[in-house]
């Protein structure tokens, strides 16, 4: 009988006391090992579960046996909180969705689009945001891969948190910011003008005080909505 189990800081395939130290994803054994293999509260535990019953059975003898046991864990519902590499992988397809749009004459109209902001209003998709943006490698299914933003070569893209949005768990917003026409036109009809009825008016003299009013008119409209992505994690 062989007697296993993982032991953080001992390389494996040593023993400690009656326990030899494995890895379940990487066992050390040959090939057709043992007769019968069994697990006992262990993936729970484990990263990539298929990596680890693929070693199991490439252990077992021909007709061999494997029988254990986990713990279930029920997940309470929280914040959507998409990986590193699916964030990285969304905002490629909405900076794609941007780059895919054309005019009335079928001519794409952001070919030549290099910069963009990527904007979203939750903890949750800010922080692989982040990550997304500062990682040249990320992980999936516990191995190391290139982050595929790192292969956007001459492109600039930034991340910005906006609390307005925190109704959008499951959505970001790409926009192209290289343009001389944006996605949204903040037009300003007339500039800030102060009025006062202030010293030496009738109001002062009356009440023994001031008004002051300050004035502006600016509106806020469309440019071009094919300079911008509005996406949602399925």
């Amino acid at each position: 009988m062989t007697l296993s189990e993982y032991l953080e800081n001992v390389p494996p395939g040593e023993c400690r006391g009656n326990f030899q130290c494995q890895d379940v994803q990487e066992l050390t054994y040959p090939d057709n090992s043992f007769d019968v293999c069994t697990c006992t509260e262990v993936f729970e535990h484990v990263a990539n579960d298929v990596k680890g019953f693929s070693e199991i059975y490439r252990v077992l003898k021909e007709g061999g046996y494997e029988a254990g046991d986990a713990m279930r864990y029920t997940d309470l519902p929280g914040p959507f909180a998409p990986s590193v590499e699916e964030m990285g992988w969304a905002i490629v397809n909405g900076i794609n969705a941007i780059l895919g749009f054309k005019d009335d004459q079928g001519e794409p109209m952001n070919e030549d689009g290099r910069e963009f902001l990527v904007m979203v209003g939750t903890p949750a998709l800010w922080s692989a945001l982040n990550g997304a943006l500062g990682s040249s490698v990320v992980v999936d299914a516990g191995a190391a891969v290139t982050n595929v933003l790192s292969t956007l070569e001459g492109f600039k893209i930034r991340g910005e948190f906006n609390p307005r949005l925190a109704a959008l768990t499951t959505q970001m917003l790409i926009f192209r910011t290289d343009s001389d026409v944006k996605p949204f036109i903040r037009q300003e009809e007339e500039p800030i003008k102060m009025s006062a009825i202030a010293e030496g008016s009738e109001l002062e003299f009356n009440e023994d005080v001031h008004h002051y009013g300050i004035k502006a008119l600016r509106n806020v409209g469309y440019g071009y909505w094919q300079m911008a992505s509005y996406s949602t994690f399925s």
